[in-house]
This record gives structure tokens, C-alpha cells and sequence, in this order.
């Protein structure tokens, strides 16, 4: 199945609309189907290139997600087709402050920022 995204190809120049496979959930992850997707000043600053190398070129912007499930690891507590939110920041969700639900905090310093440091939506 294919989909279509505005990928960050260049700091400053419009973004390519692409069309690539969908990927599978990773491992205690989902794959959501983006259908409303906020633009804030953060996917600005990415798109200019302000956060150097923490927003990579390639990066699909957009951290204000909602959408479906469209694909998920067995062991998570969501289905397919279920109506998603996506938090804007991840951590290892190991150490004690991501268990408690404080993962910018991530004691292992790990971060996982859709539409910053990864694909977003």
C-alpha cells in the first residue's frame, strides 16, 4: 500500500511531495494514518533549518497528529482503526520518569519527536 508525503528536502525550499510504501509498526509501536495534522512554529523552525541536525533532512514535519491506527505491534493496547492522537515526544519508555508518563524527561536521554527528529504526520 502506498501513501503520499511532503518530505523536508532541502532547509528553506518547499517541501517534495513523494509517494512511498507505508512502513509497519515497530516493535510496542503503531503506524497511524495522518488525517489532521496542526502546523506550529516548530515545524517552521524545522523546515528552516534552526534545530541543525535534530530535524534531519528527508523528515516528514508535523508533530500535532490525529488520525487511525493503521498498523500496530500485537502487544500494544490500541487496534487497528482506532481514533489516535500522537504525543509530540517519546522516550525509552523504560526508566522510571517515561513510566510515569513524563518522557521528555527520559532518564536515559532518548527522544523521539515526531515531525522533529523522525517522521511525523
Amino acid at each position: 500500500m502506498a501513501r503520499r508525503s511532503m518530505r523536508l528536502v532541502e532547509y528553506g525550499k518547499p517541501f517534495e511531495l513523494t509517494k512511498e510504501e507505508v512502513p509497519t509498526a515497530p516493535k510496542g509501536g503503531a503506524v497511524v494514518k495522518t488525517e489532521y495534522a496542526g502546523v506550529c512554529h516548530s515545524d517552521l523552525h524545522g523546515a528552516d533549518g534552526d534545530f541543525g541536525p535534530f530535524t534531519p533532512l528527508q523528515v516528514i514535519l508535523g508533530h500535532e497528529i490525529a488520525g487511525t491506527v493503521h498498523d500496530i505491534d500485537p502487544s500494544a493496547d490500541l487496534k487497528v482503526g482506532d481514533r489516535v492522537s500522537v504525543y509530540w515526544t517519546g522516550g525509552c519508555g523504560q526508566c522510571k520518569r517515561c513510566e510515569v508518563g513524563q518522557p521528555p524527561a527520559c532518564l536515559k536521554g532518548v527522544k523521539h519527536w515526531p515531525g522533529i527528529t523522525e517522521d511525523g504526520g
